[in-house]
């Protein structure tokens, strides 16, 4: 009988424990719209972002550059980023390049590293602002030193072309190969042609090839045609050792294997070795 007693308040105190952590979840689990109307700024920006998803409507892309001007206003660099790209595309907004790079300073002054990018870009081509390689390179380091791989890209290119930076081919060659490893296919193929020549790196062309096929699968419209050229130099043992490499770089980048990118070379042309 006494343990019965004793489980009896046992048992009221987890009734009355798993009732309150109920209540406790059901006054948290208001919605993220719940939440953005309430003032909270990330949430909005969630709300925001969801709205822009693939598909947005013309009514989603308004409603979503309100939820993310008002965060903008609070000092939210994420939001003034996006609204910063709003701006720029004409998006839920009255397209405004000044003011899109306006929101891109507040955002990259803040840290945020797309927005240094993207505020780079707007200096390169002089939307909403005067056009300035320093300004533009400036902002690319920023980014770039982040691990931004469109602003290392173009970090590469102006020390491969010395656009406004040191004419370097070495450091061009390191640039290209952090934006390369993270899928940039400009990078990849100004990459190969730097091996190609034997600029700032030893001349390899089975790096070169790995990097070019790399380029091809990713989109460059260039590379298709300097492949089949470096392809049509190859001896067959090259050729082999080459497609040996890229298959070995493909696991290294963690790219599930293509049958059609690492498709056996052929039979040997006569005349060459084996």
């Amino acid at each position: 009988c006494a343990m019965q007693e004793t489980a009896k308040p046992l048992a009221h105190f987890r009734y009355r424990l798993a009732l309150l952590l109920l209540l406790g979840v059901s006054a948290c689990a208001t919605t993220l719209e719940e939440r953005a109307e309430r003032g909270d700024a990330r949430a909005r920006v969630e709300v925001a972002k969801q709205k822009l998803q693939d598909g947005a409507t013309a009514d989603d892309q308004t409603q979503a550059a309100g939820w993310l001007e008002a965060s903008a206003e609070e000092g939210d660099p994420e939001a003034q980023y996006l609204l910063a790209t709003l701006y720029y595309r004409g998006e839920g907004v009255p397209q405004d390049y000044a003011k899109a790079a306006a929101w891109a300073r507040k955002s990259a002054d803040q840290g945020n590293v797309a927005a240094q990018s993207f505020l780079g870009g707007l200096y390169r081509t002089g939307a909403g602002v005067p056009p300035s390689l320093d300004e533009a390179l400036h902002w690319y380091r920023k980014a770039a030193s982040a691990g931004d791989p469109k602003a290392q890209y173009y970090v590469g290119a102006a020390h491969d072309f010395g656009a406004r930076a040191e004419l370097n081919p070495k450091k061009a060659a390191e640039w290209y190969e952090k934006a390369a490893t993270a899928g940039s296919h400009q990078a990849q193929y100004n990459l190969a042609l730097l091996y190609l020549a034997g600029r700032g790196v030893k001349r390899d062309e089975i790096e070169a090839f790995v990097w070019l096929t790399l380029a091809k699968r990713g989109g460059s419209p260039h590379a298709q045609k300097t492949l089949e050229e470096l392809n049509a130099m190859f001896t067959r043992s090259q050729a082999l050792e080459a497609y040996s490499q890229l298959a070995a770089r493909l696991k290294e980048l963690g790219i599930e294997t293509d049958t059609t990118v690492l498709a056996e070379p052929g039979d040997p042309e006569p005349g060459t070795d084996d």
